[in-house]
């Protein structure tokens, strides 16, 4: 039966197996993130390898999610437990992240230069990203360095380094016929720049890593090196 399943099987004192009888995951989980706090929440929970991210199936009271996650959960920390893990490296976070990052920048200026020449940004980036919010970034930027302007304010590469990693979603979504022969599927695109963006916010904001968001992350990184044809074996991949 579904419910002898191990995914399924958690350690709780008798009064709050009581307390959450007949009740949704979200519910209650929801309730014991407000007691606790977030970091409180995300370390106990990580220490039952229950996932608590933003994909867990828990929020959407999604069962069979949910034991598909916690079963990742389950054999990364075997793996590890076992010296056989397959987990980044510390050191190696950061960089992979600004190899994806530069590649995904490279790949949409290339692309787009190709298909509509240098200047491309006016018609077919600007429309899909919020111009005023880039030139906050750039202008908070020219502040840190102590200068007014720059190339940044004008030539397209330069420009892509002010954007977030999901406006390389919307750039590319709009510019499919640019992209498809780089990154064969769109559905495959988007979720892997899903899981990308989720690794990476957490990298640069010194955020937890569960071990379903590193894998999925590491799927991701491997993806976009092979469509984008990076080499990443410096980081081991």
């Amino acid at each position: 039966m579904e419910v002898h399943k191990l995914p399924n099987f958690a350690f709780i004192a008798p009064d709050v197996d009581r307390w959450i009888a007949n009740r949704a995951p979200s519910e209650y989980m929801e309730e014991i993130r407000e007691r606790y706090g977030q970091e409180h929440f995300d370390r106990v929970m990580y220490s039952h390898l229950i996932p608590t991210d933003e994909h867990s199936g828990i929020w959407s009271n999604n069962y069979e999610r949910f034991g598909r996650q916690r079963a990742e959960l389950f054999l990364a920390e075997v793996r590890k437990r076992c010296g056989i893990s397959d987990r980044l490296a510390d050191e190696y976070r950061d960089p992979l992240v600004n190899a994806i990052e530069v590649g995904l920048r490279d790949s949409i200026h290339i692309q787009l230069g190709n298909q509509y020449g240098f200047d491309y940004w006016g018609k077919h980036v600007s429309r899909h990203v919020n111009e005023q919010q880039l030139e906050q970034r750039i202008d908070e930027h020219f502040r840190r360095i102590g200068r007014i302007s720059g190339p940044e304010r004008s030539d397209p590469r330069q420009k892509l380094n002010f954007l977030l990693v999901l406006d390389y979603l919307k750039i590319v979504e709009n510019n499919w016929n640019c992209f498809s022969a780089i990154f064969d599927n769109l559905s495959d695109f988007r979720r892997a720049v899903d899981d990308f963006n989720t690794f990476r916010n957490a990298v640069k904001h010194n955020r937890s890593i569960d071990a379903t968001i590193e894998h999925r992350a590491k799927a991701a990184i491997i993806w976009f090196s092979r469509q984008m044809d990076l080499d990443l074996t410096a980081f081991g991949l």
